[in-house]
């Protein structure tokens, strides 16, 4: 085989595969500026690259090491192109990247089978890897197969492995997997060339039945492989979940005691401050319209919530000052009681997000006299409690299908305040319902008391 047919047959079309299958796979990673242009300068400087590994491989291709190291040093030749036009981290690009290259492997055994039927059964007796209609075969099967799994499997992909960091155990298991591929398929590659003179040279039926089981049988692996790294970067995402909803929960409990502390505080210098300026006031003899002024100020931080539980009490006196300075009314009918079941931490996590969430939601509405916060918490009989809350917004909330999802871009580190409200619903055997409609966003939580 002649440098430059070896050069096109070995290193382009591998490198060429490999860039559209990991192309698509890639799509949600972070790109910089030109990336068109940088990916396409990123494949023509690896093609460049990979011109000594065609000599290599003409001296040492035969054997298993030589067409390992060929096609590892290959892949780490394509890997380092994506890093000129991925602005993304060196974890995902890799992850990505060791999955395009099982996905790439997985296209060209399924060919591999398919061609070694037509080719035993005669229907296409002297074609070979030179053939031109074997390469006619040979890209129309493998752009089916990208199209199927671009549908089916990479689309999914994009939406099971999310914008976290993968751990990297994941990225380590999915390395030591390509590599343990690459000497499996070249072993297998070169048994099958050197016992039957070529890969679709079936001289037996033994022959023949050994290339398709071995085929087969790499179909499977790549299948499983998929599905292993798949299912990891999954368990990885629910551990990273479970680690910030404990943060969250942590710092609930921390901001409660600070807030308890604040507003006790408050309520203090506000006692005092109200006699002291009433004690001003009529000394300078200052009308009673900038008396009631000031007293209605003083107010404001002078009030405290009482609903006869003191977690709740706590919560919803901060979320009435944090109204209070973005002119949101806040209407608030709360039983205490009603949640004393309830342990003290998920009252802060549970009461503490509903009201970050409608208070981040309202402050965005242009119109002050337009924005209000309508509260209530309430027993409904049986043992089981309602918590309902409807704010006005300016900007409709993100939905994924019926699924209320957060609006910040960074996906990755926002959205927990959802998921820990439904999470303490589940806890006490609740439901929670989130509805938009008409500028009014509501949600409306029914929990069960256990213990009656």
């Amino acid at each position: 085989m002649g440098f430059l047919i070896s050069y096109l047959e070995i290193v382009v079309e591998w490198v060429v595969e490999l860039n559209i299958i990991c192309f698509l796979l890639m799509s949600p990673l972070r790109k910089k500026k030109r990336f068109l242009l940088r990916f396409m300068g990123g494949f023509i400087i690896s093609l460049v690259v990979a011109l000594p590994l065609t000599l290599f491989y003409q001296k040492f291709g035969f054997t298993t090491w030589g067409r390992t190291l060929t096609y590892s040093l290959l892949w780490g030749i394509t890997l380092a192109s994506f890093f000129f036009s991925y602005d993304d981290s060196f974890m995902r690009v890799l992850l990505f990247a060791d999955m395009g290259y099982i996905i790439q492997n997985l296209c060209y055994k399924v060919f591999c089978i398919l061609w070694g039927i037509l080719t035993y059964a005669g229907a296409f007796p002297e074609s070979g890897p030179g053939a031109l209609l074997f390469k006619v075969g040979y890209y129309s099967i493998f752009g089916l197969q990208v199209a199927a799994y671009y549908l089916i499997l990479i689309r999914r992909s994009h939406r099971a492995i999310s914008d976290k960091q993968p751990a990297k155990p994941t990225v380590l298991l999915s390395m030591v997997i390509m590599v343990i591929l690459i000497v499996i398929c070249s072993m297998i590659d070169i048994y099958g060339e050197k016992e039957t003179g070529g890969a679709f040279t079936f001289p037996t039926y033994n022959s023949f039945v050994f290339k398709s089981g071995a085929n087969l049988l790499l179909i499977v692996t790549d299948y499983l492989l998929l599905l292993l790294l798949f299912s990891s970067t999954r368990k990885n995402d629910l551990q990273y979940d479970v680690e910030q909803l404990n943060f969250l929960v942590s710092q609930s409990e921390k901001q409660y005691n600070i807030s308890k502390d604040t507003i006790e505080m408050i309520n203090i210098k506000c006692h005092d401050m109200r006699h002291r300026i009433k004690a001003i006031l009529n000394e300078k003899n200052i009308g009673k319209d900038t008396y009631d002024d000031v007293k209605k100020a003083i107010h404001i931080y002078d009030s405290k919530i009482n609903t006869g539980n003191s977690a709740l009490d706590v919560i919803l006196t901060e979320k009435s000052l944090l109204c209070g300075h973005d002119n949101i009314t806040f209407t608030c009918m709360a039983d205490g009681n009603a949640v004393s079941f309830m342990e003290q931490v998920d009252i802060c996590c549970l009461f503490g997000n509903i009201l970050d969430n409608a208070i981040e939601a309202t402050k965005q509405v242009k119109e002050e006299d337009k924005r209000y916060i309508l509260f209530s918490v309430s027993s409904i009989g049986n043992g089981m409690t309602k918590v309902e809350c409807s704010n006005t917004y300016e900007i409709a909330p993100k939905k994924e299908g019926e699924i209320i999802v957060t609006s910040k871009n960074d996906k990755a580190n926002h959205g927990f305040g959802i998921k820990s409200i439904k999470n303490i619903a589940s806890k006490y055997d609740g439901s929670v319902e989130f509805k938009a409609e008409d500028s009014l966003f509501s949600v409306a939580i029914v929990l069960f008391n256990a213990e009656n």
